[in-house]
């Protein structure tokens, strides 16, 4: 089985389409066609049903996909081991974020990084910590910032704390709740939530606040965009709690009050793969990141 077989059959499964993964991979269709025939003779199994009309993935197929992408990514990070070696000066980041980190924050981060290392290339990819979580322990990132949670991460993951920030109202100027400094949660329950998404540790935590105040929000809308709820609150549609740094941000007018009664903050982490091998690219921005002098809070 070469390595190529199994980059082809890989592109071919994620599309499901020989056409597109041709040119992906900048091959002839015929001889894609052969190579994955290749392979699954090698292996005794059927990977791929094609028709006329679609290619589907077998239960095999499905199997042995994942096998495959594990195969890549090793083979991946294989090289980029090498090249260190050889002492290549350039190289790439993959690293997952949380869609509601502060913005300057993470601006500053990535600029000073930048500034610092300009031959590396760095690689968003934005989702909930539950997601980045799966991503990080299936090496599709090499790196992720996202929130701590109580419940503690997998083993395989292993964080460090880079800073906490307080939760705070987010209401329209017009709203009556605009005028107090302070509230409590408890006196929030009558009012309509526009609400992060499930999945966001800020999500679990308004959540489990909310039970043990007595209640259940009753939510208007639910959006994974920060952006978009301080579009909808400063609107009026609704409040919603969130990081005091992204409605201080916020393109659109929001008035912040103070949360007591219970008061809630979010930490953000940067978290990698305990026991696997890190490039130098990614052991240098978890160095850069760690030290705070490097580029600034950029919050408050």
């Amino acid at each position: 089985m070469e390595l190529r077989q199994v980059q082809y059959f890989v592109e071919v499964a994620r599309r499901l389409s020989f056409t597109n993964a041709a040119e992906e991979l900048g091959v002839a269709q015929p001889a894609l066609s052969q190579q994955i025939r290749g392979l699954e003779r090698e292996l005794g199994v059927t990977l791929l049903d094609r028709t006329s009309r679609r290619v589907a993935l077998t239960d095999a197929g499905g199997v042995f996909l994942r096998r495959a992408e594990q195969l890549m990514a090793d083979a991946h990070r294989a090289r980029l081991e090498m090249r260190e070696f050889s002492g290549l000066a350039q190289g790439k980041v993959t690293i997952g974020v949380v869609p509601n980190l502060g913005t300057v924050w993470l601006a500053q981060l990535l600029s000073a990084f930048h500034k610092r290392y300009p031959g590396i290339e760095i690689i968003l990819a934005e989702d909930t910590t539950m997601d980045l979580l799966n991503a990080l322990n299936g090496g599709q990132l090499d790196l992720a910032l996202l929130h701590d949670s109580s419940e503690g991460m997998p083993e395989r993951i292993t964080t460090y704390p880079l800073f906490s920030e307080e939760l705070v109202l987010g209401v329209s100027p017009d709203h009556p709740l605009a005028l107090r400094s302070k509230v409590s949660l408890n006196e929030l329950r009558d009012e309509s939530w526009i609400m992060i998404k499930m999945g966001s540790i800020i999500r679990q935590s308004l959540h489990t606040a909310m039970a043990a105040a007595g209640f259940s929000p009753r939510i208007v809308c639910e959006t994974g965009s920060s952006t978009t709820i301080c579009a909808l609150v400063s609107a009026g549609l609704g409040i919603s709690i969130l990081p005091r740094s992204i409605f201080q941000t916020a393109a659109t007018p929001v008035s912040i009050v103070d949360l007591v009664q219970p008061m809630l903050t979010r930490t953000i982490t940067v978290a990698w793969r305990t026991n696997v091998y890190h490039s130098a690219v990614a052991t240098a921005f978890v160095a850069f990141a760690r030290d705070g002098e490097n580029y600034g809070h950029g919050l408050g």
